[in-house]
């Protein structure tokens, strides 16, 4: 599971097309949920080892997370929902 969209800016400051996204952690406690996705050049970079360009940090309701098997593949699904995920395409 990944996404790819263009950032506007990243945490070095340039715009990335088309970047590849993945979900890195998620963690919760009994209210929220905070998921970080690292944002890489492409897939290609990731797999070579590459740092990550930019690394975005999300806060969901716990609820929205606590009943799914897969965590993570729920994450997926809830950050699809957000603003800064619109364009966002799963790759």
């Amino acid at each position: 599971m990944a996404f790819q969209k263009t950032l506007d800016t990243t945490d070095h400051g340039v715009a990335v097309t088309d970047a590849y996204g993945t979900v890195t952690s998620v963690r919760s406690d009994k209210n929220n949920s905070r998921i970080s996705v690292e944002w890489f050049a492409s897939k290609d970079a990731r797999d070579a080892g590459n740092m990550s360009l930019h690394t975005g940090n999300y806060k969901a309701p716990a609820s929205e997370l606590a009943s799914a098997d897969n965590p993570v593949a729920c994450a997926y699904t809830w950050l699809k929902t957000q603003s800064d995920f619109t364009g966002a395409t799963d790759v």
